[in-house]
């Protein structure tokens, strides 16, 4: 059993470090091209998301490849073209 100085003291607190999740969680929170692709626009809400030029051409050339958020799709008009 592990002594209580190996013990994480901030377990109640709420207080909580990436690096005590294995590196299978963390692999699973990365961002999606999507958010990568906004982030690198400097774009952080949804609205100055849906109405970047970049971002809907970027979108429509990416929509059937990499995730892009349904309703936004909607918002734009764009079909995803499933049969890939």
């Amino acid at each position: 059993m592990a002594s209580r100085s190996q013990l994480n003291s901030n377990w109640a607190t709420g207080a909580f470090h990436a690096r005590h999740l294995p590196q299978f969680y963390a692999a699973q929170h990365r961002p999606t091209a999507f958010e990568r692709k906004a982030a690198d626009l400097g774009l952080r809400t949804d609205q100055e998301i849906s109405l970047s030029p970049v971002m809907i051409r970027w979108a429509e050339n990416h929509k059937s490849t990499c995730y892009i958020p349904e309703w936004m799709l909607t918002q734009w008009g764009m079909k995803v073209d499933d049969t890939l």
